[in-house]
């Protein structure tokens, strides 16, 4: 016999009443050790991870904002240092940074317009304040976004994720979707559907993958509020209608602009050993997208240097499968209502993800830092700890099973460079 802490949502979610205290049978040890003051402590962290009601900074979230920032200046240090080098260590920034940057400065010129930037001009009025600030303005405002995701979040969720951090020095799409698909969450679970929902097709001006997710989310979301389904029903009809659609998307839908587009760009690259079009090719982009960057690192150069992004790359995608394999246990085992919501929505971004030809898995970074850090937020580091040691060793594993089964590795790293002075 235990106490668990569930979570109901409601318009008038400041009402303390919508926190529940249940006292029940648990397959998990972990709630049985929880003693009073511990679940006193979960109160308060759902309770100021979810509201967006303003709250007063606790002095040690002050310092933990601090230290964050520290530690990420001394990186953008060596990132403007360095960056235009080549040297043992490469690619100090993300590529697609690179091209943001470039397409960033040819829109604050008014050299593009609106239209040329269809539709991730979102992302550069974000950025616009870089036109009278300078390229420090993407650094800052990246900072922004990451200090909002640390304080709902926790800090930590963010350094299992290095990608975001090295991403920081240019234009990110990934770290903006990252800031909406919070903002998303807090007002989904807060009960505020058109706000969320408008916000959810708002982000499609930022990434226009990322509309049809969160939308999805919210579907997915409104179905579970209402027990239609078990959850791990929802999770099986998410990979399934996924399959179903993955088959006719060209037949039916070839013609729309996002389509057309990624697939005009897929054929072209003539390197791509995937099938694109049967329920097979499905599932392996849903396999690719959970384990390849985890699974097939690609960890130097071209000339055989170390890839700082790729570094990022390689630990983030260990981190986005230890969220996968816990939101599956938690879906399983969890009693906490919102602890299943968030996995269901962070599966459901999986199956969502994966209909895009290319296999992208970092486009599943955002919603992995959301649910891992919740776990975290909510006291159970240890627990993912645990997770994310198994990770390892299981990529570890698939590493050399890879190596000796003479699959292809992902290519080695081109070489970025950047000039932060010109």
């Amino acid at each position: 016999m235990g106490y668990v802490v569930e979570f109901y949502s409601s318009k008038n979610s400041h009402d303390p009443s919508v926190l529940v205290l249940k006292k029940c049978e648990y397959k998990n040890d972990e709630y049985k050790r929880l003693d009073l003051l511990r679940l006193g402590q979960q109160v308060m962290h759902m309770q100021d991870l979810f509201l967006p009601k303003l709250r007063a900074i606790s002095r040690s979230t002050m310092i933990a904002a601090l230290m964050f920032t520290a530690c990420v200046l001394i990186l953008y240090l060596f990132q403007i240092t360095f960056s235009s080098r080549d040297s043992i260590f490469s690619n100090w920034v993300v590529p697609d940074g690179v091209t943001l940057h470039e397409a960033a400065i040819q829109f604050t010129s008014g050299l593009l317009n609106t239209d040329d930037l269809q539709p991730g001009w979102g992302a550069f009025a974000f950025y616009y304040p870089s036109k009278w600030v300078g390229e420090v303005a993407y650094f800052l405002i990246n900072l922004a976004c990451l200090l909002v995701v640390g304080r709902r979040l926790g800090f930590v969720s963010i350094l299992f994720f290095p990608y975001f951090i090295v991403a920081m020095a240019l234009p990110s799409k990934d770290i903006l979707i990252l800031f909406v698909s919070l903002i998303f969450m807090i007002h989904l679970i807060d009960g505020r559907w058109f706000i969320a929902l408008l916000i959810a097709l708002l982000s499609y001006f930022i990434r226009d993958g990322s509309a049809f997710v969160l939308v999805s989310i919210f579907l997915a979301y409104q179905v579970m509020r209402r027990n239609i389904f078990p959850p791990i029903f929802m999770v099986v009809i998410a990979f399934v209608v996924g399959a179903l659609l993955f088959g006719l998307l060209n037949d039916f839908f070839g013609d729309t602009f996002i389509v057309a587009r990624n697939l005009s760009v897929y054929e072209q690259n003539s390197s791509s050993l995937l099938g694109y079009g049967s329920w097979f090719d499905y599932y392996v982009r849903v396999f690719g997208n959970a384990t390849n960057l985890a699974f097939r690192p690609s960890l130097l150069d071209e000339n055989g240097g170390i890839s700082v992004v790729a570094v990022g790359y390689f630990v983030s995608g260990i981190s986005m499968l230890t969220s996968l394999i816990c939101s599956a246990h938690t879906i399983i085992y969890n009693k906490s209502a919102l602890a299943v919501k968030l996995a269901v929505a962070l599966l459901v971004s999986l199956a969502v993800i994966s209909l895009n030809p290319f296999v992208q898995g970092r486009y599943l970074f955002p919603y992995s830092v959301i649910f891992l850090g919740y776990l975290i937020y909510s006291g159970r580091l240890k627990y993912v700890l645990r997770i994310y040691i198994f990770t390892i060793m299981i990529s570890l594993i698939a590493m050399m099973a890879y190596s000796y089964s003479g699959i292809p590795g992902t290519a080695a790293s081109s070489i970025t460079l950047f000039n932060f002075f010109e």
